[in-house]
């Protein structure tokens, strides 16, 4: 029988031919990532240290809409908190800014008439 204190986190879900969806916070050194219903965040310092996230109805991917196109690049807010996505897009919004854990819009960067990269 395992003790509590050496219990891991179990390792993202997979399936064949499609790829895992595997998100870094260089600020927290931790990586989140999705397995069925739950959302895990594991400190890589710690593997112990992990917080599951379980109350989805439904199948968890943290896949987000951001922009109508191709993204060519992300980076995290100084926070760790927000995503700045910039690429491809349709109408007048290439670059983008979201909530990382609901994929909230939080700001648009307007001006742009092609490609932000």
């Amino acid at each position: 029988m395992l003790h509590p204190s050496e219990t891991h986190a179990c390792v993202p879900t997979t399936e064949r031919g499609r790829g895992i969806l595997i998100c870094g916070n260089p600020k927290s050194n931790s990586i989140l990532f999705t397995n069925n219903r739950s959302v895990l965040i594991l400190n890589l310092d710690n593997p112990l240290d992990v917080s599951v996230y379980g109350d989805r109805a439904y199948q968890a991917t943290k896949e987000f809409k951001v922009l109508s196109g191709r993204i060519d690049d992300l980076q995290w807010s100084p926070d760790a908190l927000r995503i700045v996505a910039c690429g491809d897009g349709k109408g007048k919004s290439l670059l983008r800014a979201f909530m990382w854990d609901s994929g909230t819009n939080v700001g648009e960067f307007d001006g742009h008439s092609r490609r932000a990269i």
